[in-house]
């Protein structure tokens, strides 16, 4: 595989246990960006922010680009098109989760509403 040029190469893909070895070091965001309905519906990551990702660039100037950041949706496709973006808006470390919450088998909690 050759290497990927910017902002490509800035986009780490990570699996459920890299997700949950980041949030055990208690230093990443995890940005999820499925809708309103599937956050409440189908649980969340305790601590994640729900910022789906059609709000995504309205809503950019609300996140912190040199925190790392990792994203998540429902299965793994709306998260790399968030991924690539933030990337692209020179956020310093960005993590695709590919597994989407279908199938995470850590923390997940019921938001309030």
């Amino acid at each position: 595989m050759t290497d990927l040029p910017p902002p490509y190469n800035a986009i780490k893909h990570i699996n459920n246990a890299q997700l949950q070895a980041l949030l055990d070091a208690g230093n990443t965001v995890v940005l999820d960006v499925r809708t309103p309905m599937e956050w409440q519906a189908l649980g969340a990551i305790p601590g994640a922010t729900l910022l789906p990702i059609q709000e995504l660039m309205a809503r950019l100037g609300e996140l912190d680009k040199s925190a790392p950041t990792a994203v998540i949706c429902e299965h793994g496709v709306r998260s790399w098109d968030a991924a690539f973006y933030l990337a692209q808006q020179g956020f310093a470390t960005v993590y695709n989760h590919t597994e989407g919450m279908h199938a995470w088998d850590g923390p997940r909690e019921t938001p309030a509403q």
